[in-house]
């Protein structure tokens, strides 16, 4: 399977084995998940920065108090500085379907977009059930018997 097998939207996780060329700094990194930070938000106390999707489930533990995890007494959502963006826009990373053989190297800031379309994600046959590549389903979906093809002029 690939590396990162979560749907690229906020549940997006980023390993930071999937980074190129650059050593992991501590900043790029959520205390809470311990992956790249995905979409940043900041905690306007103590200014730790974490995955909004990381925060928002860390916010809804019955037990949290609406608690910073850094122990603040509470915790209000800011923006991170710009500079973060700016830094973690340059990073380049490896697909998360590069163990089906996407070779590309991604920006940071496109990593999404591309996720969404790579040719190397598996996608379900609507007949056979089988799992293909997206490169190959529209291919093996002609040929499947599994189909039925509906003709508008045989009815």
């Amino acid at each position: 399977m690939a590396t990162s097998t979560a749907t690229i939207d906020d549940d997006i996780s980023i390993d930071t084995d999937r980074l190129i060329n650059s050593k992991v700094q501590d900043e790029y990194v959520c205390p809470i998940c311990r992956s790249l930070l995905w979409k940043p938000v900041c905690c306007k106390g103590c200014k730790t920065i974490f995955c909004k999707k990381c925060i928002r489930e860390w916010l809804l533990q019955k037990d949290c108090k609406n608690r910073c995890p850094m122990n603040c007494k509470k915790y209000q959502e800011e923006s991170p500085p710009p500079i973060l963006n700016s830094l973690l826009s340059k990073l380049e990373l490896k697909c998360c379907y590069k163990t089906f053989g996407c070779q590309e190297t991604i920006l940071y800031e496109s990593i999404e977009r591309h996720e969404n379309e790579c040719d190397y994600q598996t996608k379900q046959c609507r007949g056979c059930e089988n799992k293909f590549l997206l490169k190959d389903i529209r291919q093996h979906e002609e040929y499947c018997d599994k189909i039925d093809i509906h003709c508008d002029l045989c009815q």
